[in-house]
């Protein structure tokens, strides 16, 4: 059902036509059919004849004007929302009842080349559209559908225990998408191999479907306290350092005013620091 609603000015107009036409309706009395006061200036018109027939005359053209621009108007309003109708819903339809429906509406359909798998839609029928349903277009426009390629499923590879360098290639080749790559230290699997996979080895998937996986980084490192090297004797104490698995990058020497040669009197990291046996540890000894 379509509204219309008018402009104030044509409701005021109508008006205003109302009241003159009651006034020259009753020609007898000062006042209207209706019960209402009339205008002097019509009152004083409908005294003299032949202004009272040029009146007439001239009120029936200014009726008419108005009643063919109210017309007017009123066919623009109709033929404007005429143009615009409401997109239906297409999903789940085959391509001949998308066509009958739409051609009820002056609208054209066009068919993606690219179908899509999809578990809920049978193969052939319409599984998207473009613009959606409820949205108002212009006749003649053209509805974007895809249709579906059916249910065609895809057991889902396991790739635990094995590289994460060869899981997109392995999943491409299943039809599968890679898709989140998260990191975790582990103890029990060998740095950049796949701890495990959502969804799991055996899982049934469409086409397209996506995979994540969770991929080790290694065992935790273990954490040392840093000890105070400083006064001791370099000799005594880089072999220690080494024996423990501990790695000793630049020694530096340094003149140091009262200390003997050979004498530990800077370190990096410093005494007390958290260190593991992957970082490199510098000394500064006295020459």
């Amino acid at each position: 059902m379509i509204k219309i609603k008018l402009p104030v000015g044509f409701i005021n107009g109508l008006k205003r036509l109302r009241h003159f036409f009651r006034s020259f309706k009753n020609r007898e009395s000062e006042r209207t059919h209706f019960g209402e006061e009339k205008p002097k200036f019509i009152i004083a018109l409908q005294r003299k004849k032949w202004l009272w027939r040029i009146a007439m005359s001239i009120f029936l053209i200014v009726s008419l004007i108005f009643v063919t621009s109210f017309t007017a108007y009123i066919t623009m309003v109709l033929t404007i929302r005429g143009e615009e109708v409401e997109v239906p819903d297409l999903e789940g339809l085959n391509t001949t009842g998308a066509v009958q429906m739409l051609s009820e509406l002056d609208l054209k359909l066009r068919i993606e080349e690219k179908r899509k798998y999809s578990k809920g839609v049978e193969e052939g029928k319409i599984i998207n559209q473009e613009p959606s349903a409820g949205t108002s277009v212009k006749r003649n426009n053209t509805i974007r559908v895809t249709l579906s390629a059916g249910t065609r499923t895809i057991v889902v590879p396991s790739l635990i225990g094995q590289s994460a360098r060869n899981a997109s290639s392995i999943f491409a080749s299943k039809g599968l998408n890679l898709s989140t790559v998260a990191q975790v230290h582990c103890d029990y699997v060998v740095t950049n191999n796949i701890i495990a996979q959502e969804p799991p080895p055996g899982a049934e998937l469409i086409r397209g479907s996506r995979v994540d996986i969770l991929v080790s980084l290694g065992s935790t490192e273990k954490l040392y306290v840093m000890p105070d090297l400083i006064g001791k004797d370099y000799e005594r104490v880089a072999p220690r350092i080494t024996g423990a698995g501990f790695r000793i990058g630049n020694v530096y020497n340094r003149r140091y005013p009262g200390v003997r040669p050979g004498v530990i009197i800077m370190q990096y990291p410093k005494a007390g620091y958290s260190v593991s046996k992957t970082d490199i540890i510098n000394l500064w000894i006295s020459e």
